[in-house]
């Protein structure tokens, strides 16, 4: 005759109980990247992406240390602007608007924006 582990059902109520709670926590907190890991992985690159409404864009980000400019394919339209880093959140300044975000690393190749909180809907592909 097969013996169970649970012996009891009651043994076997309060086990099962105990594994649906742990299959349905929530998933831990975002991890989102250092300011090192940050300079580690933005600066001297080129990212591509789109806006939410779909217009492509590259910028070709300059090596710095915790600063530096950025070159701007917006839709065809070469611009300028600058980034910086602060408090472990990636900005850029663009003249006319500045905006700083949590990032994410999704892959070797591609990050995840997030502003207030919120995932942005298209991921930065690094090239």
């Amino acid at each position: 005759m097969l013996r169970s582990a649970c012996t009891s059902p009651t043994k076997f109520i309060i086990s099962a109980a105990v594994g649906l709670f742990f299959v349905s926590s929530p998933v831990s907190a975002q991890e989102f990247m250092t300011q090192a890991e940050l300079l580690a992985t933005i600066p001297g690159r080129t990212i591509q992406a789109k806006t939410d409404k779909g217009v492509p864009w590259a910028q070709a980000y300059s090596a710095g240390k915790k600063k530096g400019n950025i070159a701007v394919n917006f839709n065809g339209e070469m611009l300028k602007s600058k980034w910086y880093v602060k408090d472990d959140q990636w900005c850029e300044d663009w003249g006319d608007g500045k905006a700083c975000w949590d990032v994410e690393r999704v892959d070797a190749n591609s990050l995840r924006m997030y502003e207030n909180g919120k995932p942005k809907k298209n991921l930065w592909k690094l090239k």
